[in-house]
């Protein structure tokens, strides 16, 4: 969970914030997102591919930090939907925001 206090890892809680926008920009326009929308931006980019320690096939390492970002993505559209207590105007199931 985000910890305001914690500022070692603002960076990360705003890329997971700025990520969240995108898939709830993109529920809005199609009437659902996969989480995973999310994180395309970093896919495409080469962003994933620089995070990696072992460079080329390494499946596994991309996969873990794959579900890292898209996990951090789902805690955000989590606590945004906890906060407004019941006004979220989203639904948040099986990996998907509608």
């Amino acid at each position: 969970m985000v910890d305001i206090n914690d500022w070692s890892q603002r960076h990360k809680q705003f890329a997971a914030a700025i990520d969240a926008d995108q898939v709830e920009r993109r529920a809005m326009l199609d009437g659902a997102s996969n989480v995973e929308a999310g994180i395309q931006d970093e896919r495409t980019s080469g962003v994933v591919d620089d995070a990696l320690v072992e460079k080329g096939n390494s499946w596994s390492e991309r996969q873990i930090l794959l579900e890292n970002l898209s996990g951090s993505v789902s805690e955000e559209l989590g606590r945004r939907a906890q906060i407004m207590n019941g006004s979220y105007p989203f639904v948040l199931k099986d990996g998907a925001v509608r």
